[in-house]
């Protein structure tokens, strides 16, 4: 063998062999700092020490727990007393079936009750707001949830019955309803065009009566911005009509 050829067959052998004792090393090293004591890991300046020092996040506060009779599952309830007293009372006076069949499960499953009633609130809640604010059209959207369900009823009977005559009956009082609702959800409709027309006639009224204005207006915006800037050496607020 030539003597350059057999050196330079050395050198690639060591530059192979050279990165497992680099990479073994390197291990090394990183052993020690894994195996550090908790106590080191909380000394001064360390990362265990600061993670000690950050507050812990403040939590909500935990609602009581409630156990049902015979049962060792408990719950939370998210309706509050006077939530559900008053939710409970709107549906007697308007829904009074959803009410007796809340009742009915209320003692023997709790859970149900209140599942049924958290999923209805959002709902009552609107109900309510609308009967204060708008009772006219309240009545109405009341009187369109009623007959909605009572479609649903209907149909579900209608899909289990066997008799064609109690089918035929079945599908003639759903078209009553479902005529009846349509003809509620147009007065309803009606009533919130009527609003929305009484809103836009107030608006026009007003935006003639600022054009009308225009010059008083305007000669007292420039006054009041001058005097602002007069006395404050900066502008004075926004003022629009």
């Amino acid at each position: 063998m030539i003597p350059d050829e057999k050196i330079s067959r050395d050198r690639i052998a060591r530059a192979v062999v050279f990165p497992i004792p680099a990479m073994l090393l390197l291990v090394g090293l990183a052993l020690p700092a894994a195996a550090q004591s908790p106590k080191a890991r909380n000394a001064p300046g360390s990362q265990g020490e600061r993670d000690a020092e950050t507050p812990p996040r403040e939590r909500s506060p935990v609602q009581p727990l409630h156990r049902s009779p015979g049962m060792g599952t408990p719950f939370r309830p998210r309706l509050s007393e006077t939530e559900r007293v008053e939710l409970l009372a709107f549906m007697r006076e308007h829904f009074p079936v959803m009410a007796d069949e809340l009742e009915e499960v209320r003692e023997s499953r709790p859970q149900q009750h209140e599942r049924r009633l958290v999923r209805f609130a959002p709902e009552m809640r609107r109900l309510m707001e609308l009967m204060d604010t708008d009772p006219q059209r309240g009545e109405l959207m009341i009187q369109e949830r009623k007959l909605e369900m009572r479609v649903r009823q209907l149909s579900r009977r209608h899909r289990v019955a066997k008799d064609e005559r109690v089918r035929e009956e079945l599908e003639r009082d759903v078209r009553g309803l479902v005529e009846e609702l349509f003809s509620v959800r147009v007065r309803r409709r009606e009533l919130e065009i009527r609003a929305m027309e009484y809103r836009m006639d107030e608006l026009k009224s007003k935006l003639s009566e600022m054009i009308h204005r225009r010059e008083k207006i305007i000669d007292r915006q420039i006054s009041e911005h001058l005097s602002d800037v007069a006395k404050t050496g900066v502008d004075g607020p926004e003022d629009h009509e």
